[in-house]
């Protein structure tokens, strides 16, 4: 199965504006496993503009509370570690064992 990855632009799952796409090859196999976004100029801008929009809020809040959502942050990566390595092995080749944090 073929996965195809999209941009994260602004919370929501979009397809770059010019619909070009890289082919990726598993490592180990040689056949193609993935399609990600050949994100160009007006994908950038798009997530940057997206970037800077929340800014004065986070720049504004305390800094217990931003702290807050850094180790939120932190612990939402620690809970995906197995499903990271797995697309960490998938880019290198190397097995998932060597994947650990």
């Amino acid at each position: 199965m073929m996965t195809v990855t999209d941009n994260f632009i602004d919370g929501r799952i979009v397809e770059p504006q010019a619909g070009r796409y890289l082919d990726h090859a598993d490592p180990r196999t040689g056949r193609l496993s993935r399609r990600a976004a050949d994100s160009g100029g007006a994908d950038v801008d798009a997530a940057m503009t997206a970037a800077q929009r929340p800014f004065p809020a986070w720049r504004d809040m305390r800094p217990s509370e931003r702290g807050r959502i850094l180790v939120e942050i932190g612990r939402r990566v620690r809970a995906s570690e197995e499903r990271l390595g797995a697309v960490k092995s998938a880019e290198t080749g190397k097995p998932k064992r060597e994947m650990a944090a």
